[in-house]
C-alpha cells in the first residue's frame, strides 16, 4: 500500500514539473521581449513576408496618393517595382532588425495588457490581434525615395508617407479571448508548480519503501521523457489559413512556427532533469540492492554458526 501511495505521488510530481515547465515557458513568451528577438532574425529575410509586406505598402501607399500625383504618367505602374525594391532594401538594412523586433514586441505588449485588462474585467471589450507597421513603414519608404531615380523622387515628394498602417491579425472570440487570459493569469504561478513538485516527490522518496522508490524513480522519469518527446514530435502542427490578409496569414504561420519551435527547445531542460532522476534511480537502485544482499548473507552466515 506504501509503495501505491508513493506512486501517485510520484506520478503527481512528473505532472506538476511538466505544467510548471509549459507555464513558466508561457510567462517568459508573454512577458519578456527576447522571444520577439528571435522570431525578428527568422522572418526578416523570409521571402513570403517581404512579398506579403510589399503588398500591404503597396495598397496603403496608392490609397493615400494624392489625385495629382495619380494623374502623373506611369506613376501608378512603376509604385509595385518602387515599393518592392524599397522593402528588399529595407529588410537588408543594418535597422531591419531593430525594426521588426519594435513592431512584434509593440504588437506582444498591446496583445499581453489588452487580454489581462480583459481577463480582470477592466474592459469588455474582446481584443483583436493587430500588427501595427508605422516604424517598417517610415524605413521602407526612405528607401523607396533613396532607390527611386531623380524625376521619380521629385513626384513623391508630394506623396505623404502612410500613416497607421496596421494589419489585423484576427479577432478574438469571447471564449478564446477569456482562456488565453486565464492561461497567461495561470503562468504567473510556474513557481508554485515547480514547489509542488518539488514536494511531492521529496514525499514519494519518503513514503516509498528501501527499493521501490529508487525504481520509481527510474520508472516516472522514463515516463516524464518519453511524454516530453511525444510533445515535441507534435509541435510546429499549428498552421492559419484564414486569417485577415495575407500578411497576417504568413506571419501568423511564421509565429506559430517559431513558438513551436521555442516550446519544444524550452522542453528539453525538463526532459534533462528527468534523465538526471533517471540516473540517481539507478545508482540509488544499485546501492539498495546490494545492501540488502549484504544483509541477507549477514543474516546467513548469523544463521550458520
Amino acid at each position: 500500500m506504501r509503495n501505491v501511495f508513493a506512486s501517485l505521488l510520484f506520478l503527481g510530481a512528473l505532472l506538476m514539473g511538466l505544467v510548471g515547465s509549459v507555464l513558466h515557458w508561457g510567462d517568459y513568451v508573454a512577458r519578456s521581449p527576447e522571444p520577439t528577438v528571435r522570431l525578428a532574425q527568422s522572418i526578416m529575410h523570409d521571402e513570403a513576408v517581404i512579398n506579403a509586406i510589399s503588398d500591404q505598402l503597396q495598397s496603403a501607399v496608392d490609397k493615400q496618393l494624392p489625385e495629382v500625383a495619380k494623374q502623373i504618367p506611369g506613376l501608378r505602374d512603376r509604385l509595385p517595382e518602387l515599393v518592392k525594391r524599397g522593402v528588399d532594401a529595407a529588410t537588408s538594412d543594418d535597422q531591419a532588425q531593430a525594426t521588426w523586433q519594435s513592431v512584434l514586441d509593440e504588437t506582444r505588449r498591446t496583445l499581453v495588457t489588452d487580454l489581462t485588462q480583459y481577463n480582470s474585467r477592466q474592459t469588455s471589450t474582446v481584443p483583436s490581434v493587430w500588427v501595427k507597421l508605422d516604424p517598417l513603414v517610415d524605413l521602407v519608404w526612405k528607401n523607396v525615395k533613396e532607390s527611386a531615380d531623380p524625376a521619380t523622387q521629385a513626384l513623391l515628394a508630394n506623396v505623404q508617407v502612410p500613416q497607421d498602417v496596421r494589419v489585423k491579425a484576427t479577432d478574438l472570440t469571447h471564449s478564446q479571448a477569456d482562456s488565453i487570459g486565464q492561461a497567461l493569469n495561470l503562468a504567473g504561478y510556474w513557481g508554485i508548480a515547480y514547489l509542488v513538485a518539488a514536494v511531492l516527490l521529496v514525499a514519494g522518496m519518503l513514503v516509498g519503501t528501501k527499493r521501490a522508490r529508487w525504481v520509481m524513480l527510474i520508472v516516472f522519469p522514463a515516463l516524464g521523457t518519453a511524454a516530453v518527446s511525444a510533445l515535441q514530435h507534435t509541435t510546429g502542427m499549428i498552421t492559419f489559413n484564414d486569417l485577415s490578409s495575407q500578411l497576417a496569414t504568413t506571419l501568423g504561420n511564421r509565429v506559430a512556427t517559431q513558438l513551436s519551435g521555442s516550446l519544444a527547445t524550452w522542453l528539453d531542460g525538463f526532459k534533462y532533469l528527468c534523465v538526471a532522476l533517471e540516473v540517481v534511480g539507478i545508482v540509488g537502485t544499485v546501492i539498495a540492492v546490494n545492501v540488502y544482499r549484504r544483509r541477507r548473507m549477514n543474516n546467513h552466515s548469523y544463521q550458520t554458526q
